[in-house]
């Protein structure tokens, strides 16, 4: 039987890689992130469990290669641009955990990276150059900043390249509008 097996797998893991290949293509579509995400999660548990209970142990790492490429690896732009932002705004922890967690597992961290900067910036640089806030704008980029914080402890496990492209981001928008920001924040000291 075990010689047998060698021949089994390789049809496995090829059907495998079919099935996961039309399923992240269905499900990226018809799911929001926070949803395909808990899918991905899920499947992940799933395969792990059919591992202990029908397969080989090696069976187990080119399996899960499988899975990661499938529905992590190949949709990995999808799932930055449709959710890393909209999860941020809404302070999705959780959510945040999840997708930290699996892009880590794919070497997504420098694209999620990318975005993050971006938005960061986006997001201040409205603030900076929002005149009919220029009152507020000192504390509404403190609490920014302390919100962006607080996600980057507790949803990126304090990841320390993201922590460095916060500090890069924030000393751009800072300069966008030449004095005025610092003209505020004096005002706001005193």
């Amino acid at each position: 039987a075990l010689q047998l097996y060698p021949q089994f797998e390789t049809a496995f893991l090829d059907a495998t890689d079919t099935f996961y290949r039309e399923e992240g293509s269905n499900k990226m579509q018809e799911l929001d992130v926070p949803t395909y995400l808990l899918h991905v999660e899920r499947r992940l548990e799933e395969e792990g469990e059919r591992v202990g209970h029908y397969l080989e142990l090696q069976t187990r790492k080119p399996l899960v290669g499988k899975l990661d490429e499938r529905l992590l690896e190949g949709h990995m732009a999808t799932i930055i641009d449709k959710g890393l932002e909209s999860l941020m705004a809404e302070n999705r922890v959780k959510d945040l955990q999840r997708l930290y967690g699996l892009l880590g597992r794919v070497n997504g961290l420098q694209p999620m990276k990318v975005a993050f900067t971006a938005y960061v910036k986006r997001a201040g640089v409205e603030m900076v150059t929002n005149e009919e806030r220029e009152k507020e704008m000192v504390q509404d980029l403190l609490d920014f900043k302390g919100k962006l914080d607080l996600l980057l402890e507790e949803a990126f496990d304090g990841n320390e390249e993201l922590w460095h492209a916060l500090k890069d981001a924030f000393e751009i928008l800072i300069n966008v509008r030449q004095n005025k920001p610092a003209e505020h924040i004096a005002k706001f000291v005193d």
